[in-house]
């Protein structure tokens, strides 16, 4: 039985057969990694921004707990 990973794809780019565990690397699906990876980055660096703001609003959070003990 063959392997989903084996089943042979055609690359959008530049028509190339490659399986599924293959990268294609024409200029057309390296800039398609490319953009994925900077939408990635961009994602990551808002996630980081909410995790900042979420831990400065937990430690002003704490320190009204320990005001008001």
């Amino acid at each position: 039985m063959m392997d989903i990973e084996d089943i042979e794809i055609g690359c959008d780019g530049c028509r190339a057969t490659i399986t599924k565990s293959e990268d294609c690397y024409c200029e057309n699906c390296l800039e398609k990694k490319n953009e994925e990876i900077e939408a990635l980055e961009k994602k990551i660096e808002g996630l980081e921004s909410d995790i900042s703001f979420y831990v400065s609003d937990l430690e002003e959070l704490r320190e009204t707990i320990k005001r008001l003990r």
